[in-house]
């Protein structure tokens, strides 16, 4: 009995040597790489402001990331990064009658914005209130100018019986037309508009964090009627918008990370009408870089002069150890989940004082040593006599020994 329990004893105590201590320094060789980040500002803490290059080599997987400082220590941190809240909202923008004929049986009215905001303008629906019963069908048009028109979508508009239909609903995506075109069938009598006015209506989701702005490296290559921008070091990075820099006059179909919309830059009268901004809200591109695709139709491509992108950024926020430098490692496929720190319990503080932002340096990547090669199993020792020669030895020496005994018992008798 005492033998057993000293053996339980001795093999617990050689699983407990062999699992690591809480807190204990990982091995650096383990990690593929590595960054040095110089301890600057005065402030108790401070933040590695992780970059597109750290995103591109960690391939979205953060959880491996630990700070050393210059002793080797393990310097513990929280991430900040953006939160997201929404919140409803409405904007109402009333309109004048700017003009009304009627051509070929049929009434138009044009209205304008009364007032033009220093912000563009988006309608999610357009408003009416008229005198009278009536039924009419109706073609709503958008335009910039006044001049030019672009149709909306066909419809009906009614007040009958103490029932009515006066509000139109306009389609996804959203345009920025500041002039808007009725065509109604003339029937019996002119309408008469009293009132006109657009509205917004939107559940804004908002995102509040830090965005930093890059131009980074782009190609393009033309599929069949479609303009293919391929954003290859653009990877693992949260996405606010993308900006096409652009001098050329368009209105086009553009698709990125889930999201179309109608991008244009266009310009009557001496006044210029763009969207060049596409807004991604937050969406991660994946491991091989981001793709932008322009629905060009029959048109020939529009000239891209640059592509600007701003993405949400991660801060690892930590306390200011002694010494000039930190240490940030990644990239170990054995650390599954991201350490979990006291730090973060009090974030709120840390955040409400405030911290100084450093940028790392260069990303190195750290070579990994050979596996050491299996040894080779060791030739197995080779008899001086072959076996099969051996056995008939020994088969002989005993037919020897046996025709011996058998003599000697003969001439005995």
């Amino acid at each position: 009995m005492k033998g057993s329990f000293t053996a339980v004893a001795i093999l617990a105590a050689v699983l407990a040597a062999s699992l690591p201590a809480s807190g204990a320094t990982p091995d650096r060789s383990e990690f593929l790489y590595t960054a040095p980040v110089s301890l600057t500002g005065e402030r108790s803490y401070a933040a590695v402001r992780l970059t597109p290059e750290i995103f591109a080599a960690a391939g979205g997987d953060l959880s491996s990331m630990i700070l050393l400082s210059e002793e080797g220590s393990v310097v513990p941190y929280f991430v900040n990064t953006f939160k997201i809240s929404s919140h409803a909202v409405t904007q109402t923008y009333e309109m004048r009658l700017a003009d009304s004929f009627i051509k070929d049986d049929e009434q138009y009215l044009d209205y304008t914005v009364l007032v033009q905001p220093s912000h563009d303008i988006l309608a999610s629906s357009i408003h009416m209130e008229a005198a009278g019963e009536f039924v009419k069908d109706i073609t709503v048009f958008g335009g910039y100018d006044g001049v030019h028109w672009e149709r909306i979508k066909n419809d009906t508009v009614y007040q009958v019986d103490g029932n009515d239909k006066l509000a139109l609903p306009l389609p996804m995506p959203y345009e920025k037309y500041t002039w808007y075109r009725f065509m109604l069938s003339e029937q019996q009598r002119p309408l008469l508009l009293e009132r006109v006015w657009l509205e917004y209506n939107s559940a804004i989701i908002e995102k509040t964090g830090f965005t930093e702005e890059i131009t980074p490296d782009f190609s393009i290559t033309q599929d069949r009627k479609t303009t293919v921008i391929r954003l290859p070091e653009v990877k693992c990075l949260s996405i606010d918008s993308v900006e096409i820099g652009t001098e050329s006059m368009f209105k086009r179909e553009v698709r990125a990370g889930g999201v179309r919309q109608t991008l244009y830059n266009l310009r009557f009268a001496g006044s210029v009408y763009e969207r060049l901004v596409l807004p991604l809200d937050g969406y991660q591109s994946p491991e091989d870089g981001l793709e932008i695709r322009i629905e060009d139709r029959d048109d020939a491509p529009i000239l891209i002069n640059v592509i600007k992108l701003r993405y949400y950024t991660r801060d690892l926020v930590f306390p200011r150890p002694s010494g000039e430098k930190v240490f940030l490692y990644f990239g170990n496929e054995k650390i599954q989940a991201a350490p979990q720190y006291d730090i973060a319990a009090y974030k709120e503080y840390i955040l409400a004082d405030g911290y100084d932002i450093l940028t790392p340096e260069k990303v190195c990547s750290q070579a990994l040593p050979d596996p050491e090669p299996e040894p080779e199993p060791e030739p197995e020792e080779q008899s001086a006599i072959p076996l099969d020669l051996l056995f008939n030895i020994v088969i002989i020496g005993a037919a020897a020994v046996l025709a011996a005994v058998i003599l000697m018992r003969l001439r005995r008798h």
